[in-house]
């Protein structure tokens, strides 16, 4: 059983991931750095060899998972930087900064106005972390160095003025000139030693203490259920008796450690107060969060979008499935719920209004969209 436990342990480490969201503006280089992250560890070439292949538009919230030698295990946020999703941005970010701090990444382009970047992106970094009681931490990226060569150390000098001003509680912020694009510099390396850094400050003042029957239920959901992503909570009891017949030392009540597993950020856990045993396990939250958020609330001119909503931000749940029939439409509906994104929406309220809201089904629910509200 010890020797279970240590394989486990190390296989499946559920206490040590700590989140990064990475914020700016369209272009700013955010996608590019994060495929530069993910890279690194296995990166066997030249200095100065370019990313290749990156999408040019992020559809709304795209999670990476993995491990690297100096930043340990992270969870790193790709988030779009077209105006459509600011709304949806803040509340995922609330809900994610529920029960953990982080490591905001904010990417400034270097050839475009810095007041105007900063003050934005500095107040949502503001907002979101005084919501939390957890510590989080900042970094910015001044992006497209290499376009701004002559002027790069003015454009640095007066960067460094603007985050001041627009981050006081952050007055150690660290600033690195980055071409995003290569995948070894100085640089780069400079600005992976202090992001770990960071993470490290992080990860530290997470609670320490994290049952190892938690690393545990995360190898059965990432091992049985991590293919279809997500199972009810009755699913996941039977597959827990199942490794129960394998010598897997597992408690009968699993409930608390879903809920350890979900404030650690690894899966979201859905629960059913009416009925238990229908509440919703979630593995990879970024599978939901890439597709759902990044379709609902992608703009016109994004492949994703879908005419999904009026001016009112009300959707019924059928039109929900029919742009989502591969997911339960309750399971959808609880999960949106939990990232922040809608509330049910009563339809007697309307009554009061002029509003026109399509609903042939009397049990159709409603649901209210605050960020599909242009």
């Amino acid at each position: 059983i010890y020797d279970k436990f240590e394989r486990i342990r190390v296989s499946h480490p559920v206490g040590s991931f700590i989140n990064i969201f990475l914020l700016g503006d369209t272009g700013a280089g955010k996608t590019t750095l994060c495929h530069v992250l993910r890279e690194r560890s296995s990166l066997h070439i030249k200095a100065g060899r370019l990313v290749e292949g990156v999408k040019t538009h992020t559809a709304g919230i795209v999670p990476s998972k993995f491990h690297d030698e100096s930043l340990g295990n992270v969870i790193v946020h790709d988030f779009a930087g077209q105006p459509e999703y600011y709304s949806s941005h803040t509340a995922v970010l609330e809900s994610l900064l529920e029960s953990s701090g982080a490591v905001f990444v904010v990417v400034i382009n270097l050839t475009q106005d810095l007041s105007e970047q900063v003050r934005f992106w500095a107040s949502i970094v503001n907002n979101e972390s005084h919501k939390v009681s957890s510590e989080c931490e900042v970094i910015v990226i001044g992006s497209h160095a290499d376009e701004v060569k002559e002027s790069l150390q003015h454009k640095l000098f007066q960067l460094k003025g603007h985050v001041s001003n627009e981050l006081p509680g952050y007055s150690g912020t660290s600033i690195f000139p980055l071409d995003c694009r290569l995948r070894l510099s100085d640089n780069l390396h400079s600005f992976v030693e202090s992001l770990s850094h960071l993470c490290t400050s992080v990860r530290n003042k997470q609670s320490p203490a994290i049952s190892l029957y938690c690393n545990f239920l995360y190898s059965i959901l990432d091992g049985k259920v991590s293919e279809d992503n997500v199972c009810t909570l009755e699913q996941l009891k039977s597959l827990c008796d199942e490794s129960r017949q394998e010598d897997v030392p597992l408690p009968d009540d699993i409930v608390p450690l879903l809920k350890t597993l979900h404030s650690s950020g690894l899966i979201v856990y859905l629960e059913n107060k009416e009925d238990a045993s229908q509440s919703w396990v979630v593995v990879r939250k970024e599978i939901l969060l890439a597709e759902v958020d990044g379709i609902l609330f992608a703009p016109s001119y994004f492949v994703e979008h879908r005419n999904i909503a009026s001016n009112t931000g009300i959707i019924t749940t059928s039109a929900l499935h029919q742009k989502f029939p591969h997911h339960s439409v309750d399971m959808l509906i609880m999960f949106l719920k939990a990232m922040k994104l809608c509330e049910e929406f009563d339809e007697t309220s309307l009554k009061a209004t002029n509003l026109k809201i399509p609903c042939n089904d009397a049990n159709e629910k409603l649901f209210f969209f605050p960020a599909l509200i242009a």
